[in-house]
């Protein structure tokens, strides 16, 4: 149902068993990446290095369905309030330079 590579291994967790070598770092001038809390709770904040200090961020999250529920501008280091209810989200961060982050994450509730 995946494709090539693709083996499940309960109902929700799927590995991907054909990898080639990956490289971390960043070019000077490009993103470099974020630590998010996992699971994040109201009033948490996350660190983003970034191309742009002090650029606002550009905040997305889907639901698993692929519907976004918030698409907006953020300041880096200030707590984010999700107004969307408890569950697991896909989130993407970025700036105009680069995707900062992208990952699944548990928002979880007050």
């Amino acid at each position: 149902a995946f494709g090539a590579g693709w083996e499940p291994s309960t109902f929700y967790e799927y590995y991907y068993s054909e990898c080639s070598e990956v490289s971390a770092g960043h070019e000077p001038g490009q993103a470099a990446g974020c630590v998010f809390p996992n699971p994040f709770y109201p009033g948490n904040t996350f660190f983003c290095e970034t191309a742009e200090p002090g650029a606002p961020l550009h905040l997305q999250v889907f639901d698993w369905s692929g519907r976004a529920v918030a698409d907006r501008q953020i300041a880096a280091g200030k707590p984010v309030a999700p107004d969307w209810p408890s569950g697991l989200y896909v989130v993407r961060l970025s700036q105009k330079n680069g995707v900062l982050f992208t990952g699944a994450v548990y928002f979880a509730g007050d």
